[in-house]
């Protein structure tokens, strides 16, 4: 008969501590562990959006539940944005440490007690949640954000530019604000928009954010143009490019471009119609982003640029209605705008504007024959502006 033989069963001692410290748990996707246990790993970044609502709800008593829009916190790195969110468990999770655990029972030949210590573990914790990270999905914008906080250029301002233009700057007195002076203005507005700074970028970048003094105060703020003081300095662009025979679809000077822009007919010194950021900051939004990432690098000098095509088109076509026809009570006449559309357009892409865009642009049908602009609310949200005064 065969003899089994006999196994000793393994066990491993088990205590706690007491008292137990103080631990949360915290859910990695494994996009996010792979970044953070790599050679290089990227910064990170708990970001909220100001506390407003939820101060004016404390100070009036209520209190403030964590799955409301102004009660949340985002883990962000250099470019995504991971909603951080805590999930409770019905289950017990320890939190569990080696440790050595004293065996006094064995003695030495001779009387003299030997101390063995033996593997057991400790429960230092005990967690009932865990923090969970989701990265957030593509229609999670900045824009929102930018569009509440950053102040107006309205048609008021090209205005007042085109009577009392640079008459501040002008003087020995004044000194433009510097890049660094502009990027600490812009990371400021950055703080408290709980998204990564390459997704703020982008916002910053399509509504063609641009960093002035404020007329008043002096500061530098934030602004973001209007639709129709964006379409009075394309058109001052695109009649520049005109007259100087700069090709928009192909590469050319910006320097070029920004001194056709400039009106140098008046023998008191060029003026500048709008301010050079607003400039820079449409080029931007239009051009061709190549090589990539250079659209996002807004500190950083533009020397040659192209504007790419389909952007362009798009670009404008939104502008024009939002600016003329923002509503279905301002609708306009279908053809008259496609006429107008493609008299804005540099001449070479002027056959592309056809009635097959409107799927590309941002635009509703009143009537069979006439369109107004349709802004897309779930993206934008129910924004109202700050009005601001610019320095020029």
């Amino acid at each position: 008969m065969d003899h089994m033989e006999k196994q000793t069963a393994l066990s491993i001692p088990f205590t706690h501590t007491a008292p137990q410290e103080a631990f949360r748990l915290l859910e990695l996707p494994e996009e996010l562990l792979a970044l953070l246990t790599s050679d290089e790993a990227p910064p990170l970044y708990l970001k909220s959006p100001p506390p407003s609502i939820s101060a004016a709800r404390a100070s009036s008593g209520s209190s403030s539940n964590q799955g409301t829009d102004d009660a949340f916190v985002n883990l962000c790195t250099d470019t995504k944005t991971y909603s951080l969110r805590q999930v409770h468990s019905s289950n017990s999770i320890f939190v569990l440490r080696p440790s050595p655990l004293l065996d006094n029972s064995r003695k030495e030949d001779g009387g003299v007690l030997e101390t063995d210590a033996s593997d057991a573990v400790t429960a230092i914790a005990l967690c009932k949640s865990t923090l969970e990270l989701q990265s957030v999905g593509k229609g999670y914008s900045a824009l929102p954000f930018l569009l509440r906080n950053l102040q107006v250029y309205d048609m008021v301002d090209i205005e007042e530019d085109a009577m009392d233009v640079d008459t501040k700057r002008q003087s020995d007195l004044h000194t433009a604000p510097g890049t660094a002076e502009r990027r600490k203005a812009l990371d400021g507005l950055f703080t408290d928009i709980p998204l990564s700074p390459t997704e703020c970028y982008e916002a910053w970048v399509d509504v063609c954010g641009f960093i002035d003094e404020d007329r008043n105060s002096g500061n530098l703020v934030g602004w973001r143009p209007s639709a129709a003081s964006k379409l009075s300095a394309w058109k001052k662009l695109l009649e520049g490019s005109i007259l100087q025979g700069i090709d928009l679809s192909k590469q050319f000077l910006v320097r070029d471009l920004w001194n056709s822009v400039v009106d140098d007919s008046d023998t008191s010194g060029a003026k500048a119609p709008f301010p050079r950021s607003l400039f820079y900051a449409i080029v931007r939004r239009l051009m061709d982003d190549s090589p990539s990432g250079i659209k996002l690098q807004v500190f950083e000098g533009l020397k040659w640029s192209n504007l790419n095509r389909e952007i362009t088109i798009n670009w404008v076509g939104d502008v024009y209605l939002e600016a003329m026809a923002p509503n279905p009570r301002l609708a306009v006449p279908e053809r008259e705008f496609l006429e107008t559309w493609r008299d804005l357009i540099p001449e070479k892409w002027r056959i592309e504007v056809t009635a097959e865009k409107f799927k590309d642009i941002s635009c509703q049908h009143i009537t069979s024959s006439s369109i107004c602009f349709c802004p897309n609310t779930g993206k934008q949200g129910d924004i109202k502006p700050v009005k601001g005064k610019m320095s020029r």
